[in-house]
């Protein structure tokens, strides 16, 4: 992070040139919701880092790229956080952001990239994409060489994202020889794929390096490359390079016209910059998209006598100030613009639709907020709910692993029967155990199937109740009988109702009629 002074206010790298400073400062601001009264002033349209203080953080989502700096030769130099790392790689400084696999582990003080034993591959990948055309990557090594000398590490280059078709599960489901689960997947080259893109510097315990620029349309094989018949649409470049049994700096510098490999062949004095070698220069071969690339590492320890390679750091640094470089650092940016461009209207909420418009743009962004911090915690609680099932199945595995080792007799170079008698015994005995639970338990549940037998032969109705059951039963009927019967004069009065209103209705039409005839007359 850049330095603070003493008003909080982030400091310019001597040399600094302010058109340049202008992405720098945006990421040595740390963006967050505080205190209501903040005044920022822009002069052409960029926050400049002292010209107001930031409120109180709140919620606050903390930039981590580094404030650029003016690199040797005059060139200004933004580091790239995400993509580095020195010694210690920890969740804490961006081990979620690598893929580590086979033998690959990050350990107290380093990466372990080879382990010190034979037939044993690793493999370490960086996860996000590094947006620039001119950047540089170096790294340290520290090795030590097998007797036969036939392990050997590459550093890879490529417009792909080797992590996003790379599936562990199915790799090891196929066999539990690694080595055939890589070449069912199609990883034959040096754990990737001979249809390659991009770049792959291959370090050869032979005191060798080799510089590989492929499109993709012709498979490499490790043959081709000792040979030197890796076709036409490729190119190639070799070196002689002691490098093994001791620690390497290697740097690598993208630009847009070439790409330069150096080395630093001597230690360098604690305090002091390393010294760096040309060791070859590749022109610009590329075919794929400039500014969008993946690096990572990968190697093979050997057949029979162990390559052990330990990495102990990763720098990244992007040279386009033009860039950020990294997703997140972009996206953390632009949701900090976000965030100034709200509170820099502070002072104009002065009506209540503007105060209400004020209340809808922060609800926004704090919501935006949960929602990435949620979505993180997902994705990290997913990961740690598949590593707890790996470590169970490793476990399994080191206890039948554990069993074996005790029943084999390495004198004799055979199993030892009695060891083996001794774990059928073993075996047997907690099968007995498990029987004599198992029918314990059954004889409690025979048990109480015959209470319960018991308590049903003893709740039998008896001749008093059978007599009061009958009693209700002969009421019911009679009740039904009498509801009959009543239903039954009920109808026959409606019936005598209705037939005495028609005798009263012929009545009185016959006398209607006779006083007729009557006037009439």
């Amino acid at each position: 992070p850049a330095p603070l002074g003493s008003a909080g206010r982030a400091r310019r790298p001597p040399g600094f040139g302010a058109g340049r400073a202008r992405h720098a400062e945006a990421a040595w601001l740390g963006f967050g919701l505080g205190r209501a009264a903040l005044a920022l002033r822009r002069k052409d349209g960029v926050s400049r880092a002292g010209e107001g203080s930031l409120a109180e953080m709140a919620p606050a989502v903390a930039l981590h790229a580094v404030a650029a700096a003016p690199a040797a030769g005059g060139d200004t130099v933004w580091k790239m956080t995400r993509h580095s790392f020195d010694r210690t790689l920890t969740y804490d400084n961006g081990l979620g952001f690598w893929l580590s696999s086979a033998g690959t582990m990050a350990l107290r003080n380093r990466v372990q990239l080879l382990p010190p034993v034979a037939d044993r591959y690793g493999i370490f990948w960086h996860k996000k994409v590094l947006h620039s055309d001119d950047f540089e990557v170096s790294f340290t090594i520290s090795s030590r060489a097998g007797q036969n000398q036939d392990g050997q590490f590459a550093f890879w280059l490529s417009p792909d994202n080797f992590t996003e078709t790379y599936d562990e599960q199915a790799i090891i489901s196929t066999s539990k020889n690694l080595t055939l689960g890589l070449q069912t997947a199609g990883l034959t080259l040096l754990a990737n794929r001979p249809t390659f893109r991009g770049l792959a510097v291959i370090f050869s315990q032979r005191n060798q390096v080799t510089a590989v620029f492929s499109d993709g349309k012709e498979p490499i094989t490790m043959e081709d490359l000792a040979t030197g018949q890796t076709g036409k649409r490729t190119h190639v470049r070799k070196r002689n390079l002691d490098w093994t049994g001791r620690e390497l700096q290697v740097k690598l510098r993208l630009r847009k016209n070439s790409l330069i490999l150096q080395v630093v062949h001597d230690a360098t004095p604690q305090g002091k910059d390393p010294k760096f070698s040309e060791l070859m220069r590749l022109p610009n071969a590329g075919t794929w998209k400039r500014d969008e690339n993946f690096f990572g590492f990968s190697g093979y320890s050997g057949i029979s006598s162990a390559l052990t390679l330990e990495l102990l750091s990763v720098n990244t640094r992007n040279f386009n100030m033009q860039t950020v470089g990294e997703d997140d650092a972009i996206e953390e940016i632009e949701d900090g613009r976000e965030w100034m461009k709200v509170l820099e209207q502070e002072k104009r909420y002065v009506s209540q639709a503007s105060q209400k418009e004020a209340v809808v743009s922060l609800t926004k962004l704090l919501s935006d907020h949960v929602n990435r911090s949620t979505s993180f915690g997902e994705q990290l609680r997913a990961t740690l709910a598949k590593l707890e099932g790996r470590l169970d199945s490793l476990g399994g595995e080191f206890r039948t692993l554990v069993a074996e080792t005790q029943a084999f007799d390495f004198s004799q170079n055979k199993f030892d029967p009695d060891q083996v008698r001794q774990h059928i015994k073993r075996i047997g005995s907690i099968l007995s155990k498990e029987d004599g639970g198992h029918s314990k338990k059954m004889e409690e549940v025979h048990s109480v199937a015959k209470g319960l037998k018991v308590q049903g032969q003893a709740k039998v109705i008896s001749g008093e109740a059978r007599a009061k059951v009958e009693s209700v039963a002969e009421q019911a009927k009679s009740l039904e009988l009498h509801a009959a019967a009543g239903s039954t004069q009920t109808s026959f009065s409606l019936l005598a109702l209705v037939l005495a209103v028609a005798g009263l209705g012929l009545l009185f039409l016959n006398r209607m009629r006779y006083y007729e005839k009557k006037h009439y007359i």
